[in-house]
């Protein structure tokens, strides 16, 4: 599934979710077809069970209740679970054509839709939800999303306020109004709907983390902002973003020290840095901005060479086009007398960023060692 702006987008309903969400439409909205359904039926027994066991175990009621649109709209959502969207799509069609009315069912055709970035469709079953009465507030949200990503601002801030209107509990819809405003700049504005976020759900992360990159980028207030960051770990003391505001923090107060020759209180900024780092990959292996700069730092420290490069190779391995992770193989390849090996992520370096004069260079000069 593409997220369009990863900070906003929904995450995937879980399957439990889901079979929760379907037992109450089963309760409330038994129609003509099948009168007589058990809204306890087997299949909302698998809740605990695989995707795949609650495929098998849908598909054999259909086949004994065909008419029954609960059971498709069911079966749709563990295919979406399953990654089988195209699966997904023809029960949920299926469900539609027995039940044309059922506005959750055009919801969830629009989020299959949107999950593939076909947001004409999507937009087209969310107003068909809208017209059919939903209340659910991912209806409204979702088309400020898609309005959003249009750069129709004004229509994406209504739906986003009539999305926090029906369910003022829900900190995404607030934050969103937020994200908005500091997109366009109006930082005053965003601050408040942090703000207004993080009072709905104390342990809402992403609001934190938005309040300190707006004051560290562009209020350039560290203190502020690391308030808002230590705030963040001390609801998740693990957040892997959190770590990492918190690594590049003492990373910076190691290179200020460094300058002013405090070798002792630099070693200490530099193992925090790491400590920092070294959480920050551990809860979220894929985060190559995290692997280099604990990489960075142990190139810092002394002694730590074998480490360095353990992590930088994890960068190109996860991002092979990380032009400054080659940079740094060549430097401590060079510098250990590998001028082979130094050459070789030189020259990846410089065909990634071939701007760089840096980067030229050390391929001239390496060169003309070998």
């Amino acid at each position: 599934m593409k997220h369009f702006f990863p900070s906003l987008l929904p995450k995937q309903l879980p399957l439990t979710a889901i079979l929760l969400s379907l037992a109450l439409l089963w309760t409330c909205q038994a129609d003509e077809n099948s009168p007589n359904e058990d809204p306890t039926s087997s299949a909302q027994k698998q809740v605990s069970d695989s995707p795949e066991a609650l495929v098998r175990a849908l598909s054999l009621q259909i086949d004994q209740n065909p008419k029954d649109y609960a059971l498709y709209e069911s079966r749709s959502q563990a295919y979406y679970e399953l990654d089988s969207i195209s699966e997904a799509v023809q029960d949920i069609d299926q469900a539609i054509r027995l039940y044309r009315n059922g506005p959750e069912l055009h919801y969830w055709k629009g989020f299959l839709a949107f999950s593939q970035d076909d947001t004409a469709t999507a937009m087209d079953e969310y107003q068909a939800a809208i017209g059919l009465g939903t209340q659910n507030p991912e209806t409204y949200y979702q088309i400020g999303q898609i309005f959003f990503l249009q750069n129709k601002y004004e229509q994406a801030a209504s739906f986003y306020q009539q999305a926090a209107k029906i369910d003022p509990n829900e900190p995404l819809y607030v934050f969103a109004q937020g994200f908005l405003e500091e997109s366009l700049r109006h930082h005053s504005k965003a601050v408040p709907l942090y703000l207004e976020s993080i009072r709905i759900d104390s342990t809402f992360d992403k609001a934190y983390a938005r309040l300190h990159d707006v004051y560290y980028h562009s209020y350039e207030n560290e203190e502020e902002a690391m308030k808002y960051n230590d705030l963040l770990l001390s609801q998740i003391p693990t957040h892997p973003l959190g770590q990492f505001n918190q690594g590049l923090y003492h990373l910076r107060k190691a290179i200020a020290i460094l300058n002013q020759a405090e070798l002792p209180i630099f070693k200490q900024r530099v193992n925090d840095a790491v400590v920092a780092f070294t959480i920050c990959v551990n809860k979220d292996p894929q985060f190559v901005q995290a692997w280099y700069n604990r990489g960075y730092c142990y190139w810092l420290g002394d002694g730590q060479e074998s480490r360095a490069i353990e992590d930088f190779q994890r960068v190109v391995q996860l991002q092979p086009d990380h032009a400054t992770a080659h940079f740094m193989l060549g430097s401590i390849f060079e510098k250990n007398g590998d001028f082979q090996t130094s050459l070789h992520h030189y020259e990846k370096a410089a065909s990634f960023n071939p701007e760089s004069a840096d980067f030229q260079k050390a391929v001239s000069e390496v060169k003309a060692r070998l």
